[in-house]
């Protein structure tokens, strides 16, 4: 089963290695459904709210820090 995980995927899409792992870990654990596959990619959003956070602490002050961090948020780049 593992080596049916790295096999090329159909319709020629593309994803990395660790990304299907956790995908496959979601999958093992909570079922094959909607919320379970969306728990990996909602879990990377959240930590990267909070790594943005630290790192524009480090580098803004005043209202410069969470208007970046709002924009950083609600940016529909970053969203989509």
């Amino acid at each position: 089963m593992g080596a049916l995980l790295f096999a090329p995927l159909e319709y020629a899409q593309v994803a990395p290695s660790g990304f299907l792992l956790a995908e496959k870990t979601a999958v093992a654990l909570f079922g094959s459904n909607e919320p379970a596959l969306r728990l990996f990619p909602l879990l990377c959003a959240l930590a990267s709210l909070v790594l943005f956070l630290r790192v524009a602490e480090h580098a803004l002050r005043g209202f410069a820090l969470p208007l970046a961090v709002s924009l950083f948020a609600l940016g529909r780049p970053f969203i989509f």
